[in-house]
């Protein structure tokens, strides 16, 4: 990985999870990507006091994810969509940590042979680094990664679905076998580029977790905007808990959209179901009247670290 020149002020110090790539903005050095997931820039000791720094984007990640109802996926799935073939869309995929859990997952609950028709999952990422990592077929991973996926595993263990290399202490790197490279297709694609593929006619599942508030306010609007207009009774949508605001609420934009929660998992992660009378029709038919609506309250939605 290149890392970009950052004067003095950034020791770096790895940090070896699934993936803990996050990229900055700073008016000096401009973009740049560090391996190591900072949560609030107010907080660590790698930047000059007072530079002006974001955080652009983090791809931080790793197997089962606790924001996710990884125990009933599969009945949840089977509930939803009792019969025919299933499109899962996982956007903003990382290094496909996500997708490979969704995967094993589906597998142990439902058998290869039942879960069959949820796959191939379509994951994407905007991220170049990320995708040419996600599609290399070694992820970085650490003891709690191989711990969540045996969790996950009825019978035998993690060497049913991976090649595994011990590094040294607590370093893994894992390949991903047949049985998991077979059913996932990644792609390096926005969001919004994302959404053009989804086709409204089929069932869909659609994975857009973790990532919103990352979004800059035009992307925001465009992206939500496709969204809005895919949605139907044949949709389940899944954010995560970085997605919900302080008061465990789903996203302004999303209750706009007429989405609701089908109940509350774990942390504040949910899964989201399309209900026609709750949309907000007459600001769906008007497209600037959306912009105008991102842009009056995506500073309040966004955390301080993201702002300029």
């Amino acid at each position: 990985m290149k890392i970009s020149p950052i004067n003095n002020f950034y020791q770096y110090k790895p940090s070896f999870k699934s993936t803990t790539r996050t990229t900055y903005y700073s008016h000096t050095e401009g973009e740049f990507s560090l391996p190591r997931y900072n949560r609030d820039l107010n907080e660590t000791s790698y930047f000059k006091t007072g530079a002006s720094v974001k955080m652009v984007s983090s791809n931080s990640t790793q197997f089962f994810r606790k924001d996710f109802p990884w125990d009933n996926i599969g009945k949840v799935f089977e509930k939803k969509f009792p019969t025919g073939q299933v499109c899962i869309h996982d956007f903003a995929c990382s290094d496909g940590s996500e997708a490979f859990s969704l995967i094993i997952a589906l597998n142990e609950q439902l058998g290869e042979k039942r879960a069959d028709r949820f796959f191939p999952i379509m994951a994407s990422d905007i991220d170049p680094e990320i995708i040419r990592m996600a599609s290399s077929g070694k992820i970085n991973a650490t003891a709690d990664d191989i711990y969540e996926i045996e969790k996950n595993i009825k019978k035998g263990s993690i060497c049913k679905y991976f090649h595994v290399t011990q590094l040294s202490g607590n370093k893994f790197i894992l390949s991903p076998k047949e049985i998991l490279l077979k059913n996932v297709v990644f792609e390096r694609k926005s969001i919004a580029d994302g959404l053009d593929d989804v086709d409204k006619d089929n069932n869909n599942i659609i994975l857009c977790r973790n990532f919103w508030k990352y979004l800059k306010k035009d992307d925001l609007a465009e992206s939500t905007w496709k969204l809005a207009h895919k949605l139907d009774d044949k949709t389940l949508l899944m954010i995560g808990s970085f997605d919900c605001d302080l008061s465990d609420s789903i996203p302004f934009f999303m209750k706009e959209m007429g989405l609701e929660r089908t109940k509350k998992h774990n942390e504040t992660g949910a899964i989201l179901k399309y209900n026609e009378e709750l949309a907000n029709a007459s600001l769906l038919s008007n497209k600037d009247e959306w912009k105008k609506l991102i842009e009056k309250k995506h500073w309040n939605y966004i955390p301080r670290y993201l702002k300029a």
